[in-house]
């Protein structure tokens, strides 16, 4: 990989502004480590302005009842670990598609993923010259550059893949999400640029993708907690726009009443709540609604999903989780 490190300039400018965190390896997921994501209405976001002290308020983001699981493996024992012998990690999704990683304590690495062709077999995107994320230690300024190859076949056709990779630790400040405020958060912002071309009984297809990803982190969580990403693709003439938003259920310290037990980790937002109750965490067997007062409220709710509350009175209430959680919220 060639690549320009460069640091941000401005730094002793910003001295008098809020102190920003420095990302390290530790900050990345890996092996043994296990995410959920909602995915969330795309319509309006977008990732707002860069800089030190920033406040992005995105506490009327709406999840939908889609959630993309992460499973953090050995890639060793992934069906074509072989055309990824740097990898370190594997991220597993619940479709099986794999997305093959390198992490060090100086570089986070994409070195290509594997997915279904549609037709019962399997689409290898494998880099020779991996793209580089990140590089450690990332501070508040930081910029990289990166070329990359890679190559894959896909309905019998070769491609060969040439590209950029940007990463710019572009602004810190305060995220609000309907899970609750955030302090200290890092944004992160990554550039794909890449040119796919294939040579087609004579012909030269060209695919050209820009990608451009912004993702908070607080340092610890060890995943992105929104992710907003921006995707323009260009085919045969025709271009395509879309955008994917990704929200984690980590709740903040600062929302609602805290009254968690150690053997579960739950999460219930929006808190305080109007029309719709999200109640995110694995392993949930029951769960119980209770006014103040310890009466069971005649309402069915279920995790991972929205729950419709619109026709409970305004008031205070419980959610009792598997016998043993309560957590109260508020509802408008």
């Amino acid at each position: 990989m060639k690549t320009l490190y460069t640091l941000g300039a401005t730094l002793l400018a910003s001295t008098c502004l809020t102190a920003q965190t420095s990302l390290s390896s530790n900050d990345i997921s890996d092996i043994g480590d296990k995410i959920q994501h909602f995915n969330c209405d795309t319509i309006g976001v977008e990732p707002g302005v860069s800089g030190n002290g920033v406040t992005w308020d995105f506490s009327t983001l709406v999840p939908s009842t889609d959630t993309l699981n992460l499973n953090f493996i050995d890639p060793s024992g992934t069906p074509n670990a072989a055309s990824f012998a740097n990898a370190t990690q594997a991220q597993q999704e619940e479709n099986g598609a794999l997305s093959y990683f390198e992490l060090t304590s100086n570089e986070y690495n994409y070195w290509g993923s594997t997915t279904d062709d549609g037709q019962g077999g399997t689409v290898v995107y494998s880099y020779t010259d991996a793209a580089k994320y990140f590089s450690f230690p990332l501070n508040y300024g930081d910029q990289s550059n990166d070329n990359t190859i890679a190559g894959y076949n896909s309905g019998g056709i070769d491609f060969d893949r040439t590209g950029t990779i940007t990463t710019e630790y572009d602004g810190f400040g305060t995220l609000i999400l309907p899970t609750g405020t955030f302090d200290n958060v890092s944004r992160i912002r990554i550039n794909e640029d890449n040119d796919d071309i294939a040579i087609y009984f004579g012909q030269t297809i060209t695919i050209k993708t820009i990608i451009t990803t912004y993702q908070w982190y607080q340092k610890g969580t060890k995943e992105p907690l929104l992710t907003i990403a921006n995707i323009n693709v260009t085919a045969s003439g025709t271009n395509t726009i879309s955008k994917v938003v990704k929200m984690s259920p980590r709740k903040s310290s600062g929302v609602g009443v805290n009254e968690f037990k150690a053997e579960v980790a739950i999460s219930i937002f929006p808190n305080p709540a109007t029309n719709n109750l999200f109640i995110a965490g694995e392993n949930i067997q029951q769960i119980e609604l209770l006014d103040v007062s310890g009466k069971m409220q005649n309402i069915t709710l279920k995790p991972n999903v929205p729950n419709a509350i619109h026709t409970l009175s305004p008031g205070i209430y419980l959610v009792r989780i598997n016998q043993n959680t309560t957590i109260r919220f508020v509802k408008h």
